[in-house]
């Protein structure tokens, strides 16, 4: 019954795409019935929605992953820790996913410019 779900979604979110919450659902109803290009559509418009909340780049950043999608990933979390350069989840996940593509340097600078 996955289907009706996500059509019921889909027709909310469309109807109010100003509406973050209701776009990230969509987005996640969408991975999970491996949809993963609406799911990448959908989280594409999530992020333009809010592109300056951290909170948002770190779902975005969640998402991009569960999609195979490391570079979209990281630059999100990028921009998050821009944001909000003291939150040191933040740093080790960027960390760690430029170690997982060969970033050494990029993962030990974020690391490095840890707050005090």
């Amino acid at each position: 019954q996955v289907e009706p779900g996500i059509a019921l979604l889909r027709e909310a979110a469309q109807k109010k795409t100003d509406q973050l919450v209701l776009q990230q659902d969509l987005a996640n109803a969408c991975l999970a019935a491996n949809l993963y290009q609406d799911a990448v559509e959908v989280a594409e418009r999530a992020l333009e929605i809010a592109p300056d909340d951290h909170a948002n780049l770190d779902w975005f950043a969640n998402v991009m992953v569960k999609l195979g999608r490391a570079d979209r990933a990281a630059e999100a979390l990028r921009c998050a820790i821009d944001l909000t350069p003291d939150r040191l989840d933040l740093r080790v996940r960027y960390a760690q996913l430029a170690l997982e593509n060969g970033q050494i340097q990029d993962a030990k600078d974020a690391l490095r410019k840890l707050p005090e």
